[in-house]
């Protein structure tokens, strides 16, 4: 199934470094600020991240000059971090940044960089603090002289720094390096220059600690990492592994993995402990934290009866705090939502002020520590049998909205886009419903699908439609457009057909939802491109149940997922056995 999508972006290295430069500004002001550190942090990092990717190519990790002077910056940042978050001085870490920038600059560098998205710290709320955690706690077992610290790209470049740091600053001596793993995503290996593989080789003995955001699905990547540092006679006691969550290992699926993983030992920092107990977090909302609504755990609070729970995958929900105001917000109840760190939560903040303003969605109260801070809006999630002509109205003005206010670049081509409407269709349906698929697709004029492309909701479920005593609000509209699963930026037809596939619209609501839609935009070509957005929101959404089924691990959510597959399998069948006829 196609679900997922490699989020990167090309950058020109100049701004990378124009951006660095801008960040030395921010930290090195009279009060520092805590983000402006951690938006160094990744700054660094992704410059680190591009210049090591582009010069270490098909030949294997290599460390270069230019690679060990973006290594420098990278945990002289994080030293930064380390240093504020423990409430200690900083010293000479921005000089030694400026000095390493001034470096880079003027050494022959790529004019362009790949950064992929660190997800850890955009999607799933990855603290980069439970890094320094698990550096100390590993450091008070062992107290070691000397240590290999080898992060995994992309988001392992800012975590292995923050590790390195954090061992630099209890005076332990660390060599540090980054690597990219090859070969298939659930076989990966690893490919060293043979100067990496010789300093491996005679530095066996010391302690060799591998940092990732993982372990994924299969959990290769990390065990690829462990598996050429076996092969290069490294002490398998003295290798440590840094995660971003504890695993047995049991349903990793690669064998490899499996195999390897239970024989090592990891150390893993507390987000629960370091923000939540602390108080920290309470202390940058400025509010009360009533409760976690993290994981579907809002379900509770908004949805009566658990037989109406919609299904949810706790891996795919952002984390989210109910908060109780102080100050200005007194008693006022709030709603904290994780949004990302670094710009790419500033990204967030832009859009959510916008929509803020509209009738349409909560205003953005704040922003702190990766947050977004806005009222939670109390009201009953809308469902199919309560649709009436007053929601269809505010549905289509929204969208509207969102067709205006949101230009953006398409995300998915053309080709990936059919390429995942077949393989989605062939494993949701069988290979008898291909042809099917493949008059869809002949049937819409490709040169019609990169028009228009906008920054869509992307979450139309009903669920995510409130009614409250002065009307609708939608709810949850701030970041689907640039997160991890496949769709990103699209015609707002996909949103438009996911709603009219989500609520079942009969035939008459649908005809009022385009015709009201039209009227506000005059987008009258709207009509002719459905049919095509139809099948495709069905061959997505049977491709994100079926992972969800298999990878959920809780009984009750496996059998919501199970009926809602069986839904969309005949939703997508009657798309399919449709003329080209969007009603």
């Amino acid at each position: 199934m196609i679900v997922f999508r490699n989020h990167h972006s090309i950058g020109i290295t100049e701004d990378y470094i124009n951006r660095i430069y801008s960040g030395l500004e921010n930290v090195e002001k009279e009060k520092i600020n805590y983000q402006d550190a951690i938006d160094l942090l990744i700054d660094c990092g992704e410059l680190e991240t591009g210049i090591t990717d582009y010069l270490s190519g098909e030949n294997g990790e290599t460390s270069a000059l230019l690679i060990k002077l973006c290594r420098s910056l990278s945990i002289n940042s994080g030293k930064i971090v380390c240093k504020l978050w423990n409430g200690k001085t900083l010293s000479d870490e921005t000089d030694h940044i400026r000095n390493t920038i001034n470096k880079i600059r003027v050494m022959e560098t790529p004019g362009n960089i790949k950064v992929n998205v660190p997800e850890g710290f955009v999607y799933y709320g990855l603290y980069p603090e439970t890094y320094i955690d698990a550096a100390d706690r590993f450091y008070e077992k062992y107290e070691p002289g000397n240590v290999v610290c080898i992060g995994i790209r992309s988001i392992g470049t800012q975590l292995s720094a923050l590790v390195s740091a954090q061992l630099i600053n209890n005076n332990c001596n660390v060599h540090s390096f980054t690597v990219r793993l090859k070969g298939h995503p659930f076989s990966r290996y690893l490919v060293l220059s043979r100067e990496l593989e010789n300093f491996v080789r005679d530095n066996n003995h010391l302690w060799f600690i591998i940092v990732d955001e993982g372990p994924g699905l299969s959990g290769s990547t990390i065990g690829g990492t462990v598996n050429k540092l076996l092969i290069l006679g490294v002490d398998p006691k003295k290798i440590v592994i840094f995660p971003s969550w504890e695993s047995d290992g049991r349903n990793f699926v690669s064998k490899t993995a499996r195999e390897i993983w239970p024989g090592f030992e990891k150390f893993v920092g507390e987000f629960q402990h370091l923000w939540i107990k602390s108080g920290k977090l309470e202390t940058g909302f400025n509010c009360d934290i009533l409760k976690e609504f993290s994981a579907g755990l809002w379900r509770k609070h908004l949805i009566q009866s658990e037989k109406d729970y919609p299904a949810v995958h706790p891996h795919h929900e952002k984390r989210k705090y109910l908060l109780k105001g102080k100050g200005k917000e007194n008693n006022t109840i709030l709603l904290a939502k994780f949004a990302g760190l670094g710009n790419y939560g500033k990204e967030i903040i832009k859009r959510g002020i916008v929509l803020g303003k509209s009738r349409f969605c909560p205003e953005i109260r704040g922003y702190a520590n990766g947050f977004v801070i806005m009222p939670f809006i109390e009201g009953v999630p809308m469902k199919p049998e309560n649709v009436d002509e007053e929601f269809i109205k505010f549905v289509a003005e929204y969208f509207a909205l969102i067709n205006n206010e949101f230009t953006a670049e398409l995300t998915a081509t053309w080709e990936n886009m059919t390429a995942m409407i077949l393989q989605n269709t062939t494993e949701g349906l069988g290979s008898e419903w291909v042809e099917n698929a493949q008059r869809v697709i002949k049937q819409f004029p490709s040169s019609s699908y990169q028009h228009n492309v906008v920054a869509i909701d992307g979450h139309v479920m009903s669920h995510e439609w409130i009614k409250t005593e002065n009307g609708f609000k939608k709810v949850d509209s701030l970041e689907h457009w640039s997160d991890q699963f496949f769709i990103g930026c699209q015609n707002i037809a996909w949103d438009i057909a996911g709603f009219m596939i989500e609520f079942e619209l009969e035939e008459k609501m649908k005809r009022k939802l385009v015709d009201h839609y039209i009227r506000l935009t005059n987008d009258v070509d709207i009509e002719s491109r459905l049919p095509f957005y139809l099948t495709a929101y069905c061959a997505f959404r049977i491709g994100y149940i079926t992972l969800a089924n298999l990878s959920v691990p809780d009984t009750k959510e496996k059998e919501r997922f199970a009926v809602l597959k069986r839904k969309f399998r005949e939703f997508l069948k009657i798309q399919l056995l449709k003329n080209d006829d969007w009603k």
